[in-house]
């Protein structure tokens, strides 16, 4: 594979989901050789036949081809098929090529690669993961110390269910599965993501005391994020920018002490009287 390609990709893939995985390792890939210069190249868009290690199957998708496989146009590719990857993958080699048509050098500095894995970065739209809002919540204006009580009770009922133990962590299941190259392992992820969700679905169902409500909103919200990262790890084969992506997101949402500062929040907590509501919180 041509350096810079190779030197873009890493670094592009590197400040996108913080790992040093290369996208573009694919088996069975073929070398197309040509000498058609960079600048003819692009001005015809001919420029597409010189990139290197592009597996003839996945030409099209990627690169938005208007050709269809051996003319058949049976085999054209839905739009709806195109991956996070796939999308990744056409803007760099894009953006690569015009940008090396405009430059006096064919030698890329690190600079220049990380301006262009920025702009890349920028434009690449990830799952939108669903923002719940206190109207989403069961609120109830009763903030007695009897419902906060039955609200604590209820609460601890339903993070009990993340505490088992049983099987590997998530972490443990998706560095296994990537440096093992198995695709199957990640099935393991299936009942974690069961779990989530269940809690996810109990914590909108609990009834809430208003004063606490905002509280708990952020505790829900934690939740369906993690969710949300886990299914994108699952997709680590499929799309491996959604997947490794969601692994970056999962790791820096449990490392960031968000989980310890809503669990101070709710130690230190003092409910209002039984006759104030969440207005007026």
């Amino acid at each position: 594979m041509n350096s810079n390609i190779k030197k873009i990709f890493s670094v592009a893939l590197a400040l996108a989901v913080g790992s040093g995985i290369v996208l573009f390792a694919w088996e069975g890939g073929t070398i197309v050789k040509t000498e058609v210069s960079t600048e003819t190249t692009a001005k015809n868009d001919e420029w597409k036949n010189t990139l290197h290690v592009i597996p003839e199957a996945s030409t099209s998708k990627l690169l938005g081809s208007q050709k269809t496989f051996s003319g058949d146009t049976n085999n054209a590719i839905a739009e709806d098929d195109i991956t996070t990857t796939d999308l990744f993958a056409r803007k760099l080699l894009v953006n690569y090529a015009l940008t090396q048509r405009s430059m006096a050098t064919t030698t890329w500095s690190d600079a220049d690669a990380d301006a262009l894995a920025q702009s890349l970065i920028k434009n690449i739209d990830m799952p939108q993961i669903k923002q719940y809002a206190t109207k989403d919540l069961n609120i109830s204006n009763d903030n007695s110390d009897t419902a906060f009580a039955l609200y604590g009770e209820k609460l601890n009922q339903i993070l009990q269910s993340l505490s088992s133990k049983k099987g590997g962590g998530v972490v443990t299941i998706f560095t296994d599965a990537l440096y093992s190259n198995e695709q199957k392992k990640l099935d393991d992820l299936t009942p974690i993501i069961a779990k989530y969700s269940n809690v996810k679905k109990s914590l909108l169902a609990i009834k809430t005391p208003s004063g606490i409500a905002p509280i708990h909103l952020r505790l829900l919200q934690f939740y369906t994020n993690i969710e949300a990262h886990i299914i994108s790890m699952q997709k680590l084969f499929t799309d491996p920018v959604q997947g490794l992506y969601g692994f970056t997101q999962f790791k820096k949402e449990y490392s960031s002490d968000l989980l310890v500062a809503i669990g101070k929040d709710y130690q230190n907590y003092s409910h209002p009287s039984n006759n104030e509501s969440i207005t007026n919180i």
